[in-house]
């Protein structure tokens, strides 16, 4: 009698339904993971751009302002923020960068189209002054998936940039 080499097709095709089964149940947990890191991802960008900006203002010794990115490029006028930022020198103190050459950054849809990134209502950018303060109330970004809120970046009238870790399951207003 010989010994036989290798797997038989029943044995492959065992293992190769043991590998389905586990897979399929390990799938969805990884599927929250990736979205948890993507929400983790969009907190820390977001607070670093702001930090930066904050640093930039008081090395500078001018106003830099960060708004949300609109299609054309320009700052829109809303709360959602999902779709990027701008960085810009912001001497004058207006809504829309003076020209090309006063953007310092722009970070188009830094997240991924499952999370979304708001500001609170009211703050439809973020200036920092050449002493670093933010003045006017406090700004609180939520970082959004699964309609829950996971994370936000909060930045007060002196200009302090910190972020939270929601605690239990909040609904995304």
């Amino acid at each position: 009698m010989r010994n036989a080499k290798g797997v038989s097709l029943v044995e492959m095709l065992a293992t190769l339904a043991i590998v389905c089964i586990v897979a399929g149940l390990g799938l969805p947990a990884f599927r929250s993971t990736l979205e948890r890191q993507r929400c983790h991802a969009a907190v820390n960008l977001l607070a670093a751009t702001l930090a930066h900006a904050r640093n930039t203002a008081i090395t500078r010794g001018m106003s830099i302002s960060v708004c949300p990115l609109r299609e054309d490029g320009m700052c829109g006028g809303t709360i959602d923020w999902s779709g990027g930022w701008i960085t810009y020198a912001d001497p004058s103190h207006e809504r829309q960068p003076r020209s090309q050459p006063a953007i310092l950054a722009i970070t188009p849809q830094p997240v991924h189209s499952s999370v979304s990134v708001t500001s609170s209502t009211g703050r439809l950018l973020v200036r920092f002054l050449k002493d670093g303060r933010s003045g006017g109330s406090n700004i609180r970004f939520r970082v959004c998936s699964d309609g829950r809120i996971q994370g936000e970046v909060i930045v007060n009238n002196l200009g302090r940039i910190r972020t939270l870790k929601t605690p239990g399951i909040q609904a995304c207003p």
